[in-house]
């Protein structure tokens, strides 16, 4: 008889076990298959109910199943137990722009935007110009999407994006120079 021992067992460190519950749960729902995720999600949450990553990604859910007010709270929990929890913040902001809160998700994005060590701070930066469009503000939009180039030379949303904006407010130089950049 032999047995094992995993990160996932009750012996294993229990915050390793969280996130790594966290991380199959995050990969469930990009594969759209909501149930395993939830289901990996509700383990990480019986070990910390505090923890902001999960409880974040269970608000991903949420939000997917079209379930705003249990979305937000998760969130909002997340984000009580972890103020400086990024992509918690992003996934908010997100939310908060899908149900046409724009002023809230340009809150929530700017603040992300700080973290400088964020792996997806230029999609964080696009997500400040969608805000700032939603909100008529082409010149801060614009420098947004120049800012999300300065983090991410290809970026072809934003290439496009801020192309469009200046061919929008006339400066065709600079539109020229992006739409080269694009082609």
């Amino acid at each position: 008889m032999t047995t094992s021992n995993s990160s996932l067992t009750d012996k294993a460190d229990p915050i390793v076990a969280v996130q790594r519950y966290v991380q199959l749960g995050l990969e469930y729902i990009k594969r759209d298959d909501l149930h395993r995720a939830r289901k990996h999600l509700d383990r990480a949450l019986k070990i910390n109910p505090d923890d902001a990553s999960a409880n974040a990604a269970l608000g991903l859910i949420y939000h997917q199943e079209a379930e705003p007010v249990t979305a937000e709270k998760l969130f909002l929990k997340a984000l009580e137990e972890d103020p400086d929890y990024t992509r918690g913040r992003s996934y908010y902001g997100a939310f908060l722009f899908s149900v046409e809160r724009y002023q809230a998700a340009l809150e929530q994005f700017q603040f992300a935007s700080k973290d400088t060590k964020y792996i997806g701070r230029s999609q964080i930066f696009s997500n400040i110009a969608l805000c700032f469009l939603k909100l008529e503000q082409t010149e801060p939009a614009i420098e947004a999407y120049t800012k999300t180039l300065r983090l991410d030379r290809n970026n072809g949303r934003a290439l496009s994006g801020v192309t469009e904006l200046l061919i929008q407010t006339h400066d065709y130089d600079r539109a020229q120079h992006f739409y080269n950049r694009l082609v």
